[in-house]
């Protein structure tokens, strides 16, 4: 078995299920990720093998171009001194994002107060409660609870669109400045 690689970190080589022909595909720890299975199209098989393992390597040199190219223009103007204009700020935000979601990472907002774990710790006391007593699993926690409190906006005569707007411009006076991404 002759293994095909490209200039990168993805690759694939010709194999066998058993049953049918295979090109595999590896990601670059060398585990097998995909299999193109074919009978009679060999080559449109390797042909979408190839597709496939040079989108991947693509993938992760854009990802890299886009880091370095934040490291060395907008993050350099923040290091200075130097203020950013809300597009800027707002481009930013989303290139960090995107890097972030792609390195399997999450980004957190800034904040300037040193009070939002604080804030998140309390909030998750109330998701707690919320499981304890609903018996919610993980996954849809945050989303019964919040579709409960419309309930119970509704029953208590409040206004819960007025509530979440009025949370949205409290998150964001206590998030303001610059996101930092953390593993």
């Amino acid at each position: 078995m002759t293994t095909q690689h490209t200039k990168e970190e993805f690759t694939y080589s010709r194999g066998t299920d058993g049953v049918d022909e295979t090109f595999d595909i590896y990601d670059p720890s060398g585990k097998h990720l995909v299999s193109v299975h074919f009978w009679d199209e060999e080559e449109r098989a390797e042909a979408t093998a190839k597709m496939i393992v040079h989108r991947m390597n693509l993938h992760e040199r854009l990802v890299e171009a886009l880091n370095y190219l934040l490291e060395q223009t907008v993050d350099q103007d923040l290091k200075h001194g130097i203020t950013l204009s809300e597009g800027e700020e707002d481009a930013r935000t989303k290139a960090l994002a995107v890097i972030a979601e792609a390195a399997g990472s999450r980004i957190l907002p800034p904040d300037p107060e040193g009070m939002n774990d604080k804030r998140s710790a309390w909030a998750g006391a109330a998701i707690a409660a919320f499981q304890e007593t609903t018996g919610t699993d993980d996954e849809d926690a945050l989303s019964d609870l919040l579709g409960d409190l419309r309930h119970w906006a509704d029953r208590n005569n409040y206004d819960f669109e007025a509530a979440s707007l009025r949370a949205r411009c409290h998150y964001e006076a206590e998030t303001g400045g610059v996101a930092k991404v953390t593993e």
